[in-house]
């Protein structure tokens, strides 16, 4: 431990009022801050943009089913004449 650090135990119970922090470690907490902010910004747009890719990919094979669906219907209902001609 750090001379002047504040055991995580004491900043759990609160008594890291016992224990001022210097001029220094609160700006690197601030800085340490600042860094984590940024981090959460960039992985909420990380997770939009995947999230969006992902819906749009959603999308698509949506329609490709539907597609596939369709054909398959009108080959049934081609075959169904077919058959009923025939036979």
């Amino acid at each position: 431990m750090i001379v002047g650090e504040v055991p995580s135990v004491m900043r759990f119970l609160g008594l890291f009022h016992l224990f001022p922090l210097s001029i220094y470690q609160i700006a690197d907490l601030e800085q340490d801050k600042r860094d984590l902010e940024r981090q959460v910004n960039e992985l909420k747009a990380k997770c939009e943009q995947i999230e969006k890719r992902a819906a749009e990919l959603r999308q698509v094979e949506e329609k490709k089913h539907s597609e596939e669906q369709q054909f398959l219907k009108r080959t049934n209902a081609q075959l169904k004449v077919s058959n009923n001609t025939n036979g």
